[in-house]
């Protein structure tokens, strides 16, 4: 809502701005990957900078730096491990039966005992969603989905990745098992704030009297995840998170979902709104600005 506000107020001034916006609308954020399947069409290929926002709890943050190298959430990556077994009664002849189910389990007792390997910033965790309906019968198929996240996407890809499968591999032995292994959220990178854009933002919130809120010590930006991510990794790229609620609230809660239609959460979208437009209109007028943006884009590598 509020970068569609921020897109009504450039276009009420439309005539006196040099230069293109577009609004991108990116669905299916939550595991579709839309931003990513929106690069890989070329939907971005003409954009210079883009900005964006989030509603984000109780807090307003806008880094007055990104150090090089920093990420202001994790890279993620989701994978579904299913174990292929045979069923048997589990009284009358269990020695005939493959447990699937027993692969689950040791995978993710492994996982438990691999996290002590990993770095600080790895987080794994997974649900089972198949196991068997009936305790008579030994379970012929199971399965778990697991997101790993890493604030590094090459630490992600090119080490957890693979020891997470080695476990589920070492499941299947143990039991005599057949694995298969799906991907079902394709990888999304760490967000990479570029700097400049950060900055103009913060001037503009600034002015329009937002209240800001610093990240919190040792915790730099979100433990969550976004495909906008990997809009970051191919431009100047922004994304304001804003305060919906006076107190803490989770993300993906029914009491999100309740403090997101408040009039607090409405009165700070609109600010934000606002706040994009003027730094939109920054970017359209300031071709020096745009230009410091690349330049910070292109000087922090992947």
């Amino acid at each position: 809502m509020a970068a569609m506000g921020a897109a009504l107020g450039l276009q009420a001034n439309a005539k006196d701005l040099p230069g293109r916006v577009v609004i991108i609308g990116t669905p299916a954020e939550e595991g579709g990957g839309g931003k990513i399947r929106l690069l890989e069409a070329g939907v971005f290929d003409s954009v210079d900078a883009t900005l964006s926002s989030h509603p984000f709890s109780n807090r307003t943050i806008i880094p007055a730096a990104a150090p090089v190298g920093e990420s202001w959430s994790l890279a993620m990556v989701g994978y579904r491990y299913m174990f292929h077994g045979k069923a048997a009664h589990a009284a009358a002849a269990p020695e005939a039966g493959i447990n699937a189910l027993n692969a689950v389990i040791h995978l993710f007792t492994g996982i438990d005992a691999l996290r002590q390997h990993l770095r600080d910033d790895v987080r794994i965790h997974g649900v089972i969603t198949d196991g068997g309906m009936a305790p008579n019968v030994v379970p012929e198929f199971a399965a778990a989905n697991f997101m790993l996240r890493c604030r590094e996407r090459r630490y992600l890809s090119d080490v957890v990745v693979g020891k997470v499968k080695q476990v589920a591999e070492g499941a299947a032995s143990m039991t005599g098992a057949r694995l298969e292994v799906q991907e079902f959220y394709p990888f999304y990178e760490n967000v990479q704030p570029n700097v400049v854009l950060a900055q103009a933002v913060r001037a503009n919130a600034q002015a329009l009297g937002i209240k800001l809120d610093e990240p919190v010590a040792g915790r730099p930006g979100s433990g969550a995840s976004t495909d906008f991510g990997n809009v970051s990794q191919v431009m100047p790229a922004f994304e304001l998170r804003y305060a919906v609620s006076e107190e803490p609230v989770a993300s993906h809660t029914r009491e999100m979902c309740a403090t997101a239609v408040t009039d607090l959460a409405l009165s700070n979208a609109l600010s934000v709104a606002k706040a994009l437009s003027l730094t939109a209109s920054d970017l359209l007028c300031d071709a020096p600005l745009v230009e410091a943006a690349k330049d910070e884009f292109a000087s922090r590598g992947r």
